[in-house]
């Protein structure tokens, strides 16, 4: 091989190389401009991104997956109230529905979710119906519904509660001139034994 000839492959091999090692230092710097371009997300989008993704632990074969954002929207409080809630509307609805064509079972049933000494009441309740509306004169049905009720000053520690309700009472009679469909309101006392609530009193105003 003659001297220009060793020259000339001894260039071509040399650019080969600047070409080479350019390439590969340029791939490693360059940048991903979608990245670059793109806003930081705000502390409120980290943490959603955060709280979207479940936290999973892995206990023995079985995953428990415990969700954090409704860990951390728990409010005892309002839990503790709205089971009180509950509760209270659910006994007026079934203590101002009945029927003079039924034996009141439904209601006389009530008698346990009330306080020993103010059980009796319910069965006064139901023998002055029965006086008022006897099965003899006809059909008379009473329907309660209770969308609004309020307890008042409530805690977590209270085991005394005055709850306000606000009942619509639709009465159904084989007279035209009973039947009729109004509002009523309510007193209830609850009292707290031991974890359950009670009536200790209820009142139509």
């Amino acid at each position: 091989m003659t001297q220009k000839a060793k020259i000339t492959v001894f260039a071509v091999g040399f650019v080969a190389i600047v070409v080479v090692f350019w390439l590969v230092m340029f791939r490693s710097t360059s940048v991903d401009y979608t990245l670059v371009n793109r806003e930081p997300k705000s502390f409120e989008q980290v943490l959603n991104d955060l709280v979207s993704e479940e936290a999973k632990v892995q206990v023995g074969s079985r995953p428990i997956v415990r969700n954090i954002q409704q860990k951390r929207q728990t409010n005892p409080t309002k839990e503790a109230e709205d089971e009180l809630r509950n509760f209270v509307r659910n006994f007026v609805e079934r203590f101002g529905t009945y029927s003079n064509m039924t034996d009141f079972s439904s209601v006389l049933s009530l008698k346990s979710d009330m306080v020993k000494e103010s059980q009796g009441f319910v069965d006064d309740y139901v023998k002055d119906i029965k006086r008022k509306y006897p099965y003899r004169s006809g059909y008379y049905g009473v329907t309660t519904l209770a969308p609004s009720v309020n307890p008042i000053n409530f805690t977590l520690l209270a085991d005394r509660v005055e709850v306000e309700v606000s009942t619509r009472r639709q009465v159904t009679s084989d007279s035209d001139s009973d039947s009729s469909v109004y509002t009523q309101k309510v007193e209830v006392v609850a009292v707290k034994q031991g974890d359950e609530w009670k009536i200790k009193s209820i009142y139509w105003k």
